[in-house]
């Protein structure tokens, strides 16, 4: 189930980075600033609001997570992927 989990966090990590390249709009919009905070209603539903900078550092993550997975010939992807349920990711 782990590997699964893993597995599935892979492939939404390279899902949202491909759409966030795919729309330099998103980058503009989500500007390294602290003050300005993104409106998604978190005020209304109790969820921490988060700034550009927070947007930023998860994209950042995301991307990190993919480079150590696809490094080496994807050794560490293949490591998760010998292992995943295919019916769960």
């Amino acid at each position: 189930m782990a590997a699964s989990r893993y597995a599935a966090l892979y492939f939404k990590a390279k899902e949202i980075a491909a759409e966030w390249a795919a729309n330099p709009d998103l980058a503009t919009n989500m500007a390294y600033d602290n003050t300005d905070l993104v409106v998604d209603g978190s005020a209304k539903d109790g969820r921490h609001p988060i700034s550009g900078v927070d947007v930023n550092n998860i994209i950042n993550r995301l991307n990190e997570l993919v480079s150590v997975l696809e490094a080496d010939g994807h050794a560490k992807l293949n490591t998760v992927l010998g292992v995943a349920s295919i019916e769960t990711v």
